[in-house]
């Protein structure tokens, strides 16, 4: 490749492609949003399934007792209400509140990654 004298119209190529470079990249990284975190909303009138980050969950409400199976060992399950919680290895049950409370939110947080799924369930 021969050597070829430095132009302007040169400089200014290599100057607007860096500048179109570092504000792509610049914009990526700041509209960039993902803080490992999905936010699942769920109605509860039926069997309601969660497919998410290699997860499958299925919520169902079975005599006011909010049932949740399929969780695997990699998760741990807390709720927003701290509501009392029986855990056992096919599934988790979780006392629905009495008060009028129209949503409950749990959230599953991966132990060995940091991922967390919050679920919205619409109690109504």
């Amino acid at each position: 490749m021969a050597a070829e004298k430095l132009t302007k119209g040169r400089i200014g190529q290599i100057l607007v492609m860096m500048t179109l470079l570092i504000s792509a990249f610049w914009w990526r990284t700041f509209e960039h949003n993902d803080t490992g975190s999905r936010v699942v909303n769920c109605d509860i009138g039926s069997t309601c399934h969660i497919h998410e980050m290699l997860t499958n969950v299925q919520l169902r409400v079975e005599n006011n007792v909010l049932v949740l199976g399929g969780v695997t060992s990699g998760w741990r399950v807390t709720v927003k209400n701290a509501l009392p919680m029986d855990s056992s290895d096919s599934s988790i049950t979780i006392d629905l509140p009495s008060t009028e409370q129209d949503q409950l939110e749990l959230v599953f947080m991966n132990t060995s990654q940091s991922q967390n799924i919050r679920v919205m369930i619409d109690l109504d």
